[in-house]
């Protein structure tokens, strides 16, 4: 998977894109309406293409972007990736963003609402996964946890936790 700094760039570039065609879906809108947004999705493309040096296709809706066989998606209440997390049980709570990476190799999910934190270590300790770190605080945790896999690999996962405002990440990936 890309760098942190790659993906904030990304969001920033998925919220402009997202507030620039937000008015623009209307029904009966004009066609100069539905020209211009074309434009501005194709002129986009275009500048994230320079930037990230690779193919580059935003959805009509502006909450999906794939940029070489990576895809980036944006929205409320989205369905957990299951094809891309291994045997990662879906979490309780709502996901906001989802980056996978090429084919299956794995997933970053964020979530809000995320009403089983501590709980779904649990259920990851129960499916094989083993501590390599582990940090408690008064209002969350970081958790790195790894399973060994047939064929020599390993499956590696990476879960933050707000208890706070039960809010957190989960990162799923093969070595």
């Amino acid at each position: 998977m890309r760098k942190v700094g790659f993906v904030v760039v990304l969001l920033l570039l998925v919220t402009l894109i997202s507030i620039s065609l937000s008015g623009c879906g209307k029904a009966g809108e004009k066609a100069a309406e539905k020209a211009a947004e074309k434009a501005a999705e194709k002129a986009m493309e275009k500048v994230m293409e320079k930037a990230t040096g690779g193919e580059v296709n935003i959805s009509k809706d502006g909450s999906k972007i794939e940029i070489e066989g990576q895809s980036f998606a944006v929205g409320e209440n989205m369905a957990w990736p299951k094809d891309s997390m291994g045997d990662l049980p879906e979490p309780k709570g709502k996901i906001s963003f989802v980056m996978k990476g090429e084919g299956k190799e794995g997933s970053f999910v964020v979530l809000s609402e995320f009403q089983d934190g501590k709980g779904y270590l649990d259920r990851l300790k129960n499916l094989g996964y083993e501590d390599v770190m582990k940090m408690e605080m008064t209002d969350g945790f970081i958790y790195a946890g790894k399973k060994e896999l047939s064929g020599g690999k390993s499956a590696l996962v990476n879960i933050t936790y707000s208890s706070e405002d039960q809010s957190g990440s989960i990162t799923y990936s093969t070595e």
